[in-house]
């Protein structure tokens, strides 16, 4: 069986090409931080100062097209009639800074809302019993446990919602679990509560890329469990570029797992309904292990966006079906790969690769089928 190419060329540079002029950041959240089968859920954000921002859920492949918000083993009929916030899908997920920064406002320990909105409450209702009641009181921010980072270009980024203690006192020196008062405020900007204000002249936290800044929950404004994230600068809404990740449509006659996965590329995500499958972070080797042969083009799609190179796949055939077991380490330079290859395709390949010069780095054989890896050394 000859089965598509999965390796054009994979030029670390090729990951942003296009945005030479324009900030790219990293997804604030990961992909090792994903079980099998599950992504990243959101929509197109309100208008005004949060226009560009996104309201992040999670999704968990059920088959046929359809998914799920909920954990596995939760009765959906129960949770709708009596909601609760730890069986959402995205409660407890880790995120992470999209770019390095500074603290400049933060809460860490307020309260969390009792439970997520019912679907058959009105959201516009006064006094909702889904909020906790510091926030009812002013005694709260909007934004929960948040953190806001002025960053190393000059923009503001706000990250909310967040699991009670679970942002480090190294990122968020404001402990207390409420505001000593409530104090009302407007035409801020940045919108920083000057309850949770790191004013400047005291130390303020540094963060990097990629660390870890707490989990995602449901504290503050908030109908359920989700991570807020928004950006501004000058009173205006910001874009947000991500140098990698992937996205795919949410149809309503049901969406694909295998997409199809579109690379973001330095590109914002795209407007309405979506998926998106962010990249694994970059560090050593990884391990990705039995992959039917059916699945293995997003698996590869999905490292290659990452990041990636292919070190190693190894070919298994069991009961007439075919699988791959594969390694992957941060991509140094130009590589291509394939799977599924016949002898005279796998003959045709090699000669391409070499002829763009390219080596041979891994070869390997399972009923009659070819995968080979070549890197330019």
């Amino acid at each position: 069986m000859n089965s598509p190419v999965i390796g054009a060329v994979c030029l670390a540079a090729l990951l942003t090409a296009g945005v030479a002029n324009a900030q790219s950041y990293e997804m604030p959240l990961h992909a090792e931080d994903l079980a099998a089968g599950e992504r990243y859920r959101t929509d197109t954000h309100a208008s005004g100062i949060q226009s560009l921002g996104r309201d992040i859920g999670a999704r968990r492949w059920l088959g046929d097209g359809k998914w799920s918000g909920l954990k596995s083993g939760v009765d959906a009929d129960a949770d709708a009639k009596n909601p609760k916030n730890t069986s959402n899908l995205i409660y407890g997920k880790p995120f992470y800074a999209m770019e390095d920064g500074e603290v400049v406002g933060c809460w860490a320990n307020a309260v969390e809302n009792p439970r997520p909105i019912r679907g058959d409450e009105d959201p516009k209702m006064a006094n909702p019993p889904w909020h906790a009641s510091d926030l009812k009181t002013g005694l709260m921010a909007g934004g929960g446990n948040h953190i806001w980072v002025l960053q190393t270009n000059g923009v503001y980024a706000l990250y909310a919602h967040a699991v009670p203690g679970s942002i480090p006192a190294s990122v968020c020196p404001n402990r207390d679990v409420r505001f000593a008062k409530s104090l009302s405020y407007s035409n801020r900007w940045p919108d920083v509560h000057p309850n949770v204000e790191i004013k400047a002249g005291v130390t303020r936290p540094k963060v990097k890329k990629g660390q870890k800044l707490g989990l995602v929950g449901n504290s503050g404004s908030s109908s359920g469990p989700h991570l807020h994230v928004h950006m501004e600068k000058d009173g205006k809404s910001q874009p947000m570029n991500f140098a990698r990740g992937m996205t795919t449509p949410i149809l309503d006659g049901g969406t694909d797992i295998n997409g199809p996965w579109t690379p973001l590329k330095g590109k914002p995500l795209p407007e309405g309904r979506l998926l998106f499958w962010p990249p694994h972070a970059l560090g050593s080797k990884l391990t990705w292990n039995g992959t039917a042969q059916a699945d293995f083009q997003r698996a590869f799609d999905h490292f290659a966006d990452s990041g990636y190179w292919m070190d190693t796949i190894v070919c298994k055939a069991k009961n007439g079906k075919i699988s791959y077991d594969t390694t992957w380490s941060p991509v140094k330079s130009d590589w291509k790969g394939w799977f599924g290859l016949s002898q005279a395709g796998y003959a045709t390949k090699k000669a391409e690769a070499e002829g763009q010069g390219m080596k041979e780095t891994w070869h390997n054989i399972c009923n009659g089928s070819h995968s080979a890896v070549f890197k330019k050394l």
